[in-house]
């Protein structure tokens, strides 16, 4: 009993709020019984009033500050009436009162104890509340904000919750899903026959299923099937289990696999078609390249005129054909990075075929084919390049003559379109043909159908590439039909149509290759390649210019200085000084800033144009030129810059 007392005591004066406040007002609240007594004598004669009056403030003092302080009060009371002597009747009394007030301190320091108790753990539920709300709302924004799907089921795999990201998963609303079976949304696997994954009626998630993350089918509102992930834990108590699923919707990483896979399989093929380009380059260049061998050889040894103009001719065609090569090659190198600049004007499309019938006329007339030619002069007018659209046209009849025997057949009409708004031309074969498989490919890069080593048809396959970005270019479009292999095949260009233009004054008649002196008399040829500087100026002094010939930069300023020639023929990569830097410093030579420099180099690219301007060259031709047309330019070296793509 002491040591509950004891006990009790130091747990009352723990939980008092007091302290020792609770004796300092124990004592006023004795002192003020004490006085209350005194100030009204008729309450300290009344029977058992002063000991009510006493007992009260004990109260008081007990359940202000606990029984320590009570205690402490019942102590002063006694201590102050204490009889002067002692009598039975009035030590019987003191215990009573002792009695009731120790009483009356342990029952209101119990009571103040359980207040505090009360009052603690209020203020303990207030905080646990607090917490659970800011646990509520941070679980709320997690699954608020949450990408991947969370759902909550119970043990008859019914939906409790789920969050936007879910919803937005299976394709449907929150609230239609509410009350939905799991099952319905995903289709997990079965670990047996008798051990289904999907809860049922009476029966719970396989402990061995649960963390586990599997890859599996979900089903949208739709009826659509995608692949997702899914793993499963346990959530609610033993009592009344509750299962959360973590879904992660697998669509958007099949799609970039799926994408990936399509992309390696497309530079596989592009590696493919690029080897094969580069073994048909190395066949289509070494023909030309073995007749040409051939040509000089039966040149060198010809013992009539007959063989060695044979053999000119020989080398002359194949030539060409290497050049065209290049051409096509520069070609698909400026489309593809989108440096080609159209010229256009408004020019007769009559104009534009007759040009590409008679730059083919070779190539038709070596196989012996037929060409049937058919359209309308003066009303198929267009607004296009019509360099450009030339080689569309030649192209086009290249690959007929290519793709036709010897001795075939081949169409060319043009026509304007009923509505006056489009000209359409149309190349027809009756050779080869062009499989089904191929023919969506025709026009794409690098696109042959024989493939085979004994091939006979010339070509590298870029030509009809050329042809389709060029047409787009002009806001046309081509086509491509063939009823089968051997069967021929036709091509249609549709582009737009244009009013015909307003008629202009001739110019002035301009005198003809022999009907005057050449403007420029003085030539000065550079060249670091010493067989094209020879054989160049060995034909310009044919048609009786006065030429002198160099083989670098530096001697070309010094021979300029000397001859002061009238026109430089020169080379762009020469070795010191290359030929930009020689044609700005004869710009800055006195006498010679009027020449007339013209760059004839390999350099086709639209970048070495603009340089070649830049430096102050007139003209820009292409190697190999054709004599015929150097001459020409050099007899009316004042007209227009030839760009690169022109010659």
């Amino acid at each position: 009993m002491r040591g509950e007392l004891t006990s009790l005591t130091w747990a009352s004066d723990r939980a008092g709020r007091a302290g020792w406040a609770g004796y300092v007002v124990g004592l006023l609240v004795v002192a003020a019984s004490f006085g209350l007594l005194l100030a009204v004598p008729s309450l300290g004669t009344a029977a058992g009033t002063p000991q009510l009056i006493l007992l009260l403030s004990v109260l008081i003092v007990a359940w202000y500050g606990g029984f320590g302080p009570g205690l402490f009060a019942t102590a002063l009371i006694v201590v102050v009436t204490l009889p002067h002597g002692w009598t039975p009747w009035s030590l019987v009394r003191l215990a009573v009162f002792l009695g009731g007030c120790l009483l009356a301190s342990v029952l209101m320091g119990s009571l103040r104890r359980a207040r505090e108790e009360a009052r603690r753990e209020a203020a303990r539920r207030r905080e646990n509340e607090a917490v659970l709300r800011k646990m509520e709302a941070f679980k709320g924004a997690i699954l608020e904000s949450a990408l991947d799907g969370i759902i909550t089921f119970d043990d008859q795999g019914r939906i409790r919750e789920l969050n936007p990201a879910a919803a937005g998963t299976f394709g449907s609303p929150r609230s239609t899903l509410l009350g939905r079976r799991f099952a319905e949304l995903v289709r997990l696997p079965r670990l047996s026959e008798r051990e289904p994954l999907i809860p049922v009626p009476g029966q719970s998630i396989p402990g061995a299923l649960l963390g586990q993350r599997m890859e599996v089918t979900g089903v949208r509102a739709d009826g659509s099937e995608f692949p997702v992930e899914v793993t499963v834990a346990v959530t609610g108590p033993d009592a009344e289990p509750s299962f959360t699923a973590y879904l992660h919707d697998l669509s958007g990483r099949r799609q970039l696999e799926d994408e990936l896979r399509r992309q390696a399989e497309a530079l596989r093929e592009a590696a493919r078609l690029k080897d094969e380009f580069l073994a048909m380059l190395a066949h289509e260049l070494r023909n030309p390249l073995a007749a040409i061998s051939s040509a000089a050889t039966l040149a060198a040894q010809a013992s009539d005129r007959g063989d060695f103009c044979w053999s000119a001719e020989v080398i002359g065609r194949n030539v060409q054909k290497l050049a065209r090569f290049i051409d096509d090659l520069l070609d698909v190198s400026r489309l593809t990075h989108g440096k080609i600049e159209l010229r256009k004007t408004v020019v007769d499309a009559a104009t534009i075929l007759d040009r590409a019938v008679e730059a083919i006329r070779p190539l038709r007339e070596q196989k012996h084919q037929h060409l049937e030619a058919s359209f309308p002069r003066g009303c198929l007018w267009l607004e296009g390049d019509a360099t450009r659209l030339e080689q569309v046209v030649s192209n086009l009849l290249i690959n007929a003559v290519q793709y036709s025997d010897d001795g075939g057949r081949i169409e060319l009409r043009a026509e304007r379109s009923e509505a006056g708004t489009e000209i359409r031309i149309t190349v027809r074969d009756h050779g080869a043909g062009i499989g089904p498989e191929l023919l969506p490919h025709v026009f794409e890069l690098f696109a042959q159908g024989d493939r085979s080593l004994a091939r006979t048809e010339g070509g590298l396959g870029i030509g009809l590439t050329v042809v389709k970005t060029l047409t787009e270019l002009h806001g046309g479009t081509v086509t491509a039909s063939s009823a089968g292999l051997g069967r021929g095949s036709e091509f249609v260009l549709s582009l737009p149509a244009a009013d015909a233009p307003r008629p202009v004054p001739s110019p002035a008649p301009t005198p003809t290759a022999g009907e005057g002196p050449s403007p420029a008399s003085r030539i000065l040829v550079v060249d670091d390649n010493v067989d094209l500087t020879r054989g160049l100026s060995v034909l310009l002094r044919r048609f009786g210019y006065e030429v002198e010939a160099v083989y670098d930069g530096v001697a070309a300023i010094e021979a300029a200085r000397a001859k002061r020639p009238e026109v430089v023929l020169l080379d762009i990569g020469l070795p010191g000084i290359d030929g930009y830097e020689v044609a700005r410093r004869l710009r800055l030579e006195e006498g010679l800033d009027e020449a007339t420099i013209i760059a004839i180099t390999g350099y086709g690219q639209e970048e070495g144009h603009r340089l070649s301007r830049a430096a102050g060259f007139n003209h820009h031709l292409i190697k190999p030129v054709q004599i015929d047309d150097l001459v020409s330019l050099l007899r009316r070296p004042e007209q227009d810059w030839i760009p690169a793509h022109s010659t």
